[in-house]
């Protein structure tokens, strides 16, 4: 089939509503101007997959509608997450985007709501990855799963390694390595800021 490529148009991100490979049925994709991508899971509460490049070939289930879940265009392929990130009582509440297309994730935890917002940034010349990560108030702390494939190792500061391929920087959080996984914890009312970036 001829290739069908989406890409950030016009200074705008661009949303892939459909099926990813290594990632759950319920996926959304996005791709952002500064050549980063990302693949979040409605049902597990998290993004799964970063990479480079180009961002998703549409062809397979656009032009003849091809079964099966179709693998990022791009290139340096992280593998985050294939588990639920958050509480079991947890619920998605879909996603609001912004002027320049950035996603912000909505998700209700008992009677709180964890709002995870994406968008394109540089640190030292390089394409990175921002995400915010704010819990609202009045409720309890909550353990959010940032990769269940890598324990974050610490570098220096608020930086640290994720895998062989992948660096993270945190800011007004900690990370919490445990049984080679990561998380975070956040009380009611703080927000972090989690950079991540390519080696």
């Amino acid at each position: 089939r001829e290739p069908i490529m989406l890409g950030p148009l016009n200074g705008r991100a661009t949303i892939y509503r459909n099926f990813i490979a290594d990632t759950t049925p319920r996926a959304i994709g996005v791709g952002f101007p500064n050549g980063v991508n990302l693949a979040y899971s409605a049902d597990n509460l998290a993004t799964e997959l970063i990479w480079t490049g180009n961002f998703m070939d549409a062809s397979r289930h656009w032009a003849d509608r091809g079964q099966g879940g179709q693998d990022p265009a791009g290139e340096n392929v992280v593998e985050l997450s294939g588990s639920p990130a958050l509480p079991k009582d947890s619920r998605f509440r879909g996603y609001k985007l912004d002027p320049a297309g950035n996603p912000t994730f909505s998700v209700q935890i008992g009677k709180q709501f964890l709002l995870d917002a994406w968008k394109p940034g540089s640190l030292e010349g390089r394409p990175v990855l921002v995400r915010d990560l704010s819990l609202g108030k009045g409720g309890t702390p909550v353990e959010i799963l940032i990769s269940d494939e890598h324990a974050a190792k610490p570098v220096k500061d608020q930086d640290f390694e994720l895998g062989s391929a992948m660096g993270l920087r945190v800011e007004h959080a900690e990370l919490q390595p445990r049984d080679g996984k990561t998380y975070l914890k956040l009380s009611p009312g703080q927000s972090a800021t989690l950079t991540y970036h390519w080696k």
